[in-house]
């Protein structure tokens, strides 16, 4: 039995990853199940819905917490073999600036555990327990997150 479901075997997708860093400038990581590495947020942008839709809604769903501000980061495209099907995911990063609500893990069959993870235990980590959506978090976050987060 596969752990891919039939809508990651889609050949091309869109999908969203939230940055969120707490005040000591460490990011959120959840541990996710079927990936079996640490992971930033993430979700398909479901057909009929937007980017900025699937952003709120795929946060909202994973950690509890409303976005009151988020700003955008940038954009990657990763290849990926599942089940030998050859899938090509289109991701668009944002970083939520301010929130309402408390962050707790929502998915427990998704995730085993969420954490705040620092620069430091990021590179000192094994490359391959990292998604790549924290490889992008970790390495291409403005440096000027907190200003931005004071003054959105």
């Amino acid at each position: 039995m596969s752990k891919y479901n039939e809508s990651d075997l889609v050949a091309k997708q869109i999908a969203i990853g939230a940055i969120i860093v707490n005040e000591l400038n460490e990011i959120l990581v959840m541990d996710h199940v079927k990936l079996d590495k640490w992971c930033i947020p993430v979700g398909k942008v479901e057909e009929g819905d937007t980017v900025k839709q699937t952003f709120s809604k795929e946060v909202e769903e994973e950690l509890g917490i409303k976005i009151k501000s988020s700003f955008f980061v940038g954009t990657e495209t990763n290849h990926y073999t599942r089940c030998g099907v050859e899938v090509e995911i289109d991701v668009v990063y944002a970083a939520v600036l301010q929130y309402e609500g408390e962050i707790i893990n929502c998915e427990h069959k998704k995730h085993r555990s969420l954490r705040w993870m620092s620069q430091k235990e990021y590179f000192d980590m094994d490359y391959e327990k990292m998604c790549d959506g924290a490889h992008y978090a970790f390495n291409r976050l403005e440096e000027d997150y907190n200003d931005r987060r004071d003054h959105p």
